[in-house]
């Protein structure tokens, strides 16, 4: 049994002796030698000379030489190789060939020449990062060429190939294993009782593992969407793509394409004898040909089962355009490539208008298997070029760092059990709400046992954490077993080693203040800790903004002040703030890496608001959620730019579907605040009001006056009245709100700066709180207009002090 990424070795004349005798029980897992003289394809029916390379005689499953001839020792087998096998059709020989080179892969080779130290400085990182030198040092090159300082790198890449590592290791094990079983029964003796099963029962599982590795979607990120599965039963995925359907009404089922054209189509036999179901036994033998003859050499799961579908709104494809997408992907994958005779065999079944079937046999017609590593990927990269060619409608391409979504199994098994949403989904929610602000290790997982899951820790011999699942109550499988996730199977930043790196950097400082206790002492806990917020997320729109790639860790931290926010908001808001933090999740991770980018006072925000408690729905509560909603919106849109910057078309719509959710929130949490203001506003007496109309005018002139001619600027002049009653300047106050975000992606500048001026002036969210009256003649300072280069407020909250105590409400 060979592997897909096994090395070929061409070396002439090797060939391991075997390991038993002639028709003794055997299990060999071992590499192919030489250049491949498999069988030649036959014809349907062919017929059944023999040939130098068929089987020998008296020896049905051993020594199949695959390599080219060879001298001396096996001069003597000769003649029996030349025998005619009565079991075995021989077929002509075939000149080796070598394939040709992928175009999409890197051709070209550059020698460098390094010094000693050069030479072991570049090693050492590499090593550090573990790639080889040569990737190292292209990876180095391209990111110094595109202008970046930061070294990109495919971490799920990196991840895949470790896996396949540790299963290429299993493997060898259980093989290592099946082979001493098999050499006890050659030498006469009996396997203790159970052995073989259990060796077995390993096998199997690891194949499940391997088979479960194999893909991963993590996002559909297109509009024709390819969904890739495995499986042994040609058969049985014939009669499902013919029959009536699970779930859709199977309809007009037929053939829009095969590998030669000519298959066997039970959907559109008309002949007066014909029988659909002897139809479907000659298009299943057709199929299973190549793998009948390749025998033990095929794989164990060789159907190849790929749907591909198109959005609702597309135009309805012809089965001639069908059978060219069908086309397009087994060439893009390997299966069949374009020109080549010995492609693996294939049909495509189309029994709705949206959608087709290709079903494909992973054996070629030299008897080899096709080489389809990154399957899923190469598919989703055809179905883009189709989308942009044909003019499909075309969504966001990933970057191979979101979640992993449920599987349809979840879907239909929430479905029969009544929940809302799959549990991979609820749990992955649930951590990430626990994680945010969590200043310990101990701390998270005391914060996943009191949102009421089910915490397993994975401990090494030495009784150190590695890893940890959490399963919801209640979900369990047919055996009545919890149904466990492990963190990195919920997102790849929830696995332990991620989460000890976001503590480890972000550590909160106990020097600094707590965010509960910014602002006036009256205002409740959530208030002052949802005003402290306000101004630190206004400082990581700046750093958004600057468009540097250190930028990055502003995002994870983002991403807790909007988990902490939804779990402590009114029922008000707390549902669109929470689909604000589901979306803004997917743009928390990209491939660009921040080192030396402290996150501490956004992750301090977050743990203050959750320290607070629950916010109330009214009064300064209400108008703080309001405020910081307000800014959050701001901070999303800059998150947008800043991937749209860097090509990252799924993290940048998610952006901005975060901000229509927190425009949502922020109206919800606003509506009474607002009304409030303008009808102080309204009620100013007329000098006061003209005079911060006209303030207001000089420095914004287009924001005025509404379409129909009146004042919309009631609420603006009221917070300027009030910020004068309490001493500031009302004109350069206004000149600073203005100064410190660009306004152009606001859906109402008014509302915006009513925000940015009641927090600047320390005055009550809620107006009809009491603001502060300062000394009569005195003036309160106010902070120079250059807010982009101030450094952020630094609030924490104290590491060893648990969120979710309550504390008292005034």
């Amino acid at each position: 049994m060979t592997t897909a990424n096994d090395p070929v070795d061409t070396t002439a004349g090797q060939q391991r002796e075997p390991t038993t005798a002639p028709g003794g029980a055997s299990c060999r897992i071992r590499r192919s030698y030489g250049p491949s003289h498999a069988l030649a394809p036959t014809q349907e029916g062919g017929g059944s000379p023999t040939g130098t390379r068929a089987r020998a005689h008296e020896d049905p499953w051993g020594n199949w030489h695959q390599g080219a001839p060879v001298e001396g020792g096996e001069a003597e087998h000769r003649a029996l190789r030349e025998q005619p096998s009565p079991n075995t059709p021989a077929f002509p020989d075939r000149t080796p060939r070598r394939r040709s080179r992928n175009p999409n892969e890197r051709t070209h080779k550059t020698t460098t020449r390094l010094s000693d130290t050069e030479k072991a400085e570049i090693a050492a990182a590499a090593v550090q990062r573990g790639v080889t030198v040569a990737r190292f040092l292209a990876a180095a090159g391209l990111a110094a060429a595109r202008g970046s300082t930061t070294l990109h790198s495919n971490e799920q890449l990196d991840t895949a190939i470790d896996e396949l590592a540790a299963l290429r290791t299993a493997l060898s094990r259980i093989g290592n294993n099946i082979n001493q079983i098999a050499f006890i029964q050659n030498a006469g003796g009996q396997p203790r009782p159970g052995e073989l099963d259990h060796a077995l029962a390993a096998l199997i599982r690891l194949l499940s593992r391997v088979d479960g590795h194999g893909r991963r979607p993590g996002e559909e990120a297109a509009l024709m969407v390819p969904k890739i599965r495995r499986g042994s039963r040609t058969h049985g995925l014939l009669v499902y793509l013919y029959g009536p359907g699970k779930r859709d009404e199977h309809v007009d089922a037929h053939l829009v394409g095969s590998w030669d054209g000519f298959a066997p189509d039970p959907g559109r036999d008309t002949s007066p004898d014909s029988d659909p179901k002897a139809t479907l036994a000659r298009l299943t033998a057709a199929l299973d040909l190549r793998v009948k003859q390749a025998g033990d050499r095929a794989p164990a799961k060789h159907v190849w089962h790929c749907s591909v579908r198109t959005d609702p709104g597309d135009r309805m494809l012809t089965d001639a355009e069908w059978n060219t997408v069908a086309q397009r992907l087994v060439a893009a994958t390997g299966i069949a490539p374009e020109g080549d005779p010995d492609g693996c065999r294939w049909v495509a079944v189309r029994h709705a208008d949206d959608h087709i079937h290709i079903l494909a046999t992973m054996v070629r017609g030299d008897l080899r298997r096709p080489r389809m590593n990154y399957d899923f990927k190469k598919a989703q990269a055809e179905c883009r070029r189709i989308e942009k060619e044909w003019g499909l409608r075309r969504l966001n391409p990933g970057d191979g760092t979101g979640s992993k979504t449920p599987t349809s199994a979840e879907r239909f098994k929430a479905e029969r059990t009544g929940r809302p949403e799959p549990s991979r989904e609820t749990l992955r929610e649930a951590v990430r709400q626990s994680l945010a602000g969590a200043a310990t290790e101990e701390e998270f997982f005391t914060r996943l046992r009191e949102a009421g899951l089910r915490v397993k820790i994975r401990t090494a011999p030495s009784g150190d954490a590695i890893g940890y699942n959490v399963a919801l109550p209640g979900d369990r499988n047919r055996h009545r077993e919890p149904v466990w996730f492990p963190g990195s199977k919920l997102a790849p930043d929830l696995s332990l080693p991620k989460i000890r790196l976001r503590l480890a950097d972000d550590t909160v400082d106990q020097t600094t203040a707590s965010a509960t206790n910014s602002g006036r002492p009256d205002w409740s806990p959530p208030a002052r800790a949802r005003r402290s917020a306000t101004g630190i997320a206004e400082h990581a729109a700046v750093l958004l903004d600057g468009g540097d790639d250190e930028a990055a860790a502003q995002l994870v931290g983002v991403g807790e002040l909007l988990d902490a926010a939804a779990q402590t908001s009114p029922a008000a808001t707390r549902a669109e703030l929470a689909a604000a933090a589901r979306e803004f999740e997917r743009a928390t991770r990209s491939h660009v890496r921040a080192e030396r980018t402290d996150t501490r006072a956004i992750r301090s925000a977050a743990r203050g608001i959750i320290q607070a408690g629950s916010a109330l729905g009214r009064g300064e509560d209400g108008g703080t959620t309001a405020m910081l909603a307000s800014t959050l919106v701001l901070v999303a849109l800059a998150a947008a730019r800043w991937h749209s910057a860097r090509g990252h078309a799924q993290q940048a719509h998610a952006s901005r579907q975060t901000a229509e959710h927190l425009r949502a929130a922020c109206r919800q949490a606003a509506a009474t605040p607002m009304r409030a203001l303008r009808d102080q506003g309204r009620a100013l007496p007329e000098v006061v009001r003209r005079t911060h109309e006209a303030t207001i005018r000089a420095a914004l002139p287009q924001q005025g006056l509404r379409a129909d001619g009146t004042p919309r600027t009631d609420a603006l002049a009221a917070t300027l009245a009030q910020a004068e009653q309490a001493g500031h300047e009302p004109e350069a106050l206004l000149q600073q709100a203005i100064a410190m975000r660009e306004l152009d992606t606001a859906e109402d500048v008014n509302d915006v700066l009513v925000w940015r001026l009641r927090r600047l002036a320390q005055l009550p969210a809620h107006p009809g709180e009491a603001a502060p009256h300062p000394q009569a003649g005195t003036r309160q300072p106010t902070t120079s207009t250059n807010d982009r280069t101030r450094t952020a407020p630094t609030a924490a909250a104290r590491p060893g002090s648990d969120p979710r105590t309550r504390p008292p409400r005034r």
